[in-house]
């Protein structure tokens, strides 16, 4: 059985369907090409949540990220839990390594009013 897959949902909306897919993130206080090696070394991705002018820098576990979005090319949402809270995101962007292509860095932006997580 594959764990990735226990903790992905389908959403639905009229005839639209969404996968949702569960993930965990948390704060990240070291900023910077040094911090975000660092990062990686210990198998996190560095990121950025935003919401409107909030931005807050985080780390996302490299192998739960990387399965995501390997195995999904089509329109997906992530359920995040950030500081005990939970809410809707979606990948604004990735950038990756050119050669291997490697994540080096993802931005995430949620779709709920998520502000009050943020500040």
């Amino acid at each position: 059985m594959n764990i990735y897959y226990e903790f992905c949902n389908i959403i639905s909306k009229g005839d639209l369907f969404m996968k949702v897919f569960d993930i965990e993130v948390t704060g990240r206080t070291m900023l910077g090409s040094s911090g975000a090696r660092k990062i990686k070394r210990e198998g996190f991705i560095p990121g950025v949540l935003y919401q409107g002018n909030y931005s807050r820098p985080i780390s996302i576990k490299e192998e739960e990220i990387r399965h995501i979005l390997d195995k999904n090319r089509n329109a997906f949402l992530l359920n995040v839990k950030f500081r005990g809270k939970t809410f809707h995101a979606k990948v604004q962007q990735v950038q990756r390594e050119p050669l291997n292509d490697g994540i080096i860095h993802i931005d995430l932006m949620p779709v709920d009013n998520a502000e009050e997580y943020l500040q």
